[in-house]
């Protein structure tokens, strides 16, 4: 999904096309990051795909749908572009693992929703919301939002933001292009007072020059990671 929705690649693919439909249905779910607000943020979560089929059943419901987006363009696309096709399936396929892994995490009273933010002038967003099972003796949790995308200019940029009960704030910025950190910082200020507006406290801001690290799948079993959380 995240090479599809690059503005590159999507908006040839649909004036290749040609469908006047295609191209409404993608106005309507391609956001601007350079205006981007929470509204935003909450109809990309909203059209998604992850609620698609529950948004169906409601009466007189019908919004922009990612997954149906998908599924159309793959109707019309013809049937000697093997490779668009197979990025189109393997596109619908990941929305309904990220469906499955929402339903799996819901019955165990947590919280994990991940999506994908595309813009028009910009390459997409993933977004990864979460949250720990609340058994209610243990008082509020940890809301986790993780985000990944690269630009041009900045280079590939990873940022994990822990929003606590109390509503602080803390942050983590990774960043693999020389000199990207330099200028987070010094837009930190700006940062600070922007979160303000919103009533949050940035607690702790840790800015780092490289890729955020990975896990290999095989050790993220029981007892093979150190829980280092404080």
């Amino acid at each position: 999904m995240n090479h599809f929705f690059r503005p590159q690649t999507l908006m040839p693919f649909i004036n290749q096309l040609g469908a006047a439909d295609a191209k409404q249905a993608a106005g309507q779910l391609l956001g601007s990051m350079q205006r981007i607000t929470p509204d935003i943020v909450r109809n990309g979560l909203l059209s998604s795909g992850l609620f698609g089929e529950f948004l169906l059943m409601q009466q007189g419901a019908a919004r922009p749908d990612m997954k149906q987006f998908l599924r159309n363009l793959l109707k019309t696309t013809s049937p000697n572009q093997a490779r668009t096709i197979s990025e189109l399936s393997q596109a619908i396929d990941e929305i309904e693992s990220h469906q499955i892994e929402g339903l799996q995490a819901q019955q165990s009273r947590e919280v994990s929703y991940h999506f994908l933010l595309p813009f028009f002038d910009a390459n997409p967003v993933a977004v990864h919301i979460e949250r720990e099972a609340n058994y209610g003796e243990e008082g509020e949790m940890d809301w986790v939002i993780n985000l990944h995308t690269e630009t041009e200019s900045l280079g590939e940029l990873w940022l994990k933001t822990t929003l606590k009960a109390s509503e602080a704030i803390e942050m983590i910025l990774w960043a693999d292009q020389p000199g990207t950190v330099d200028i987070a910082r010094s837009a930190s200020t700006n940062l600070v007072e922007q979160l303000k507006g919103y009533g949050l406290e940035l607690s702790k801001l840790t800015l780092l020059d490289a890729r955020r690290p990975t896990i290999d799948p095989k050790l993220s079993g029981p007892g093979q990671v150190v829980d280092v959380r404080t």
